[in-house]
């Protein structure tokens, strides 16, 4: 079954196709190709027959040749050798079907599995497959915002592969201002649960901090998806249950969820004040004030 990181590094591709581009193209063949207006190829697209429910994600690009490009995307966590034998097959079908020239991009979970992954693969005499694959030692550690390659992806791939090591806190700071200048705020919001959503520990809690602090519109719409989905879990919850300690529950759980996330610490006490509460116009009253407050004393004023 595939794990967190691996669906989170899937999802940040179909989210921008044009960031496999970035990386394709810091090989000088591909570069001199000019590849343009990436398109992510839906599974359900009539052109793929097969390989589409084999390949992590398939994105189509516009070359200055004429020819185009396919890019199969593959997101390899560890060692498996089968692979070596079953890329080939979906490059030669990703071929077939689209009748254009394909690309194999790996993205790596650690350098000795790019190392292992980027390997010729010989089909045969004077026949090879030679992947791209990228390891953590290719992705840069962007502590500097302004630096020409803090694009939203990079900054989040960044946070994802290198915020364990002694940069990390100065990644996730890079991260947060790069989110900031995001025209779309829900991208930026997606982008912020994709690196939350694998981080623990102290770096759990300092993206937490920062998120608390409303210094960027996008911490405030960040927050505020999960006031939204307390209060859609609180009506399905009391629906399913049939029952208004449901509902209440549910509400409170949403409460002390964005007390957390905004880093407002909360004593055991008042947690349990909040859980006791069955009272659902104070609970949504406190659910709307936890986005705003700075403290449980404001909180409960």
């Amino acid at each position: 079954m595939p794990s967190d990181l691996h669906e989170t590094l899937i999802r940040l591709f179909r989210d921008a196709p044009d960031f496999a581009a970035t990386l394709l193209c810091r090989q000088p063949e591909i570069h001199a190709r000019g590849l343009s207006n990436p398109t992510l190829i839906s599974e359900n697209a009539s052109v793929l027959k097969y390989a589409e429910r084999r390949i992590d994600s398939v994105i189509s690009f516009d070359t200055v040749d004429d020819l185009g490009l396919i890019g199969a995307i593959e997101v390899q966590l560890g060692k498996k050798e089968s692979k070596r034998f079953s890329w080939p097959t979906y490059l030669a079908r990703l071929r077939e079907d689209t009748r254009k020239p394909v690309v194999l991009l790996v993205i790596c979970g650690t350098d000795s599995v790019a190392k292992w992954a980027g390997e010729p693969i010989p089909l045969g005499p004077g026949s090879v497959i030679s992947p791209i694959a990228v390891g953590p030692a290719d992705i840069p550690c962007i502590t500097d915002p302004d630096t020409p390659e803090a694009s939203p992806e990079m900054a989040a791939l960044s946070a994802i592969i290198h915020s364990r090591r002694s940069c990390g806190l100065d990644v996730l700071n890079a991260m947060d201002v790069v989110f900031s200048r995001m025209s779309d705020q829900e991208r930026a919001v997606n982008y912020t649960e994709y690196v939350r959503s694998l981080l623990s520990g102290s770096r759990l809690k300092h993206l937490e901090a920062l998120l608390s602090t409303a210094t960027f519109p996008y911490h405030n719409a960040f927050t505020q998806r999960y006031v939204d989905s307390g209060r859609a879990e609180g009506k399905a919850q009391g629906r399913a249950e049939g029952k208004a300690e449901g509902k209440a529950e549910a509400k409170a759980e949403s409460i002390l969820t964005v007390l957390n996330a905004r880093g407002i610490a909360v004593s055991q006490t008042e947690r349990d004040r909040i859980t006791a509460c069955t009272d659902p116009t104070r609970l949504d009253t406190w659910l709307t004030k936890a986005v705003k407050v700075d403290s449980t004393t404001e909180l409960f004023s």
